[in-house]
């Protein structure tokens, strides 16, 4: 083999693999650290199905009322509207939920919490009654 072909063959093999390199970094940088795509609204298929056990009486609901002005309003605004006073969290006003807006994906959200939101996974602060009591007034603003 001449140095030329040695050269071009070089030349190929770094190519090909500056190529393949940047494809990969390309798509892992399409995701967030919760290994979802950026920006996109997708389901929780394993939470999509479970049901909230919580009965909406009125003492849950109460109960619920003061969960999220001591854990939720600072971000996502009293009225759920997304106008917190520490950061601009999701607005629930509208009924669209990125992570999916089944009650146990809603619940799946909360308990997890989201890096790429900068939200807190609520799952070593409140109980899972808690948290499902969350989701009733979460669900609410959106109605």
């Amino acid at each position: 083999m001449s140095n030329f072909s040695k050269v071009m063959f070089t030349a190929v093999i770094v190519t090909f693999t500056l190529v393949i390199m940047t494809t990969v970094f390309a798509s892992a940088q399409e995701k967030n650290s919760d290994g979802h795509q950026k920006n996109g609204a997708h389901n929780h298929v394993k939470y999509q199905k479970l049901k909230n056990p919580v009965k909406p009486t009125a003492k849950a609901l109460e109960e619920g009322k003061l969960l999220y002005a001591a854990h939720c309003a600072t971000c996502h605004g009293s009225s759920g509207n997304g106008d917190g006073e520490t950061m601009k969290g999701a607005d629930f006003t509208t009924g669209n939920f990125r992570h999916g807006g089944t009650d146990g994906e809603v619940y799946n959200l909360i308990l997890h919490g989201s890096k790429a939101a900068g939200m807190p996974a609520w799952n070593t602060t409140l109980t899972s009654r808690d948290i499902w009591k969350l989701v009733r007034i979460v669900k609410s603003y959106g109605k």
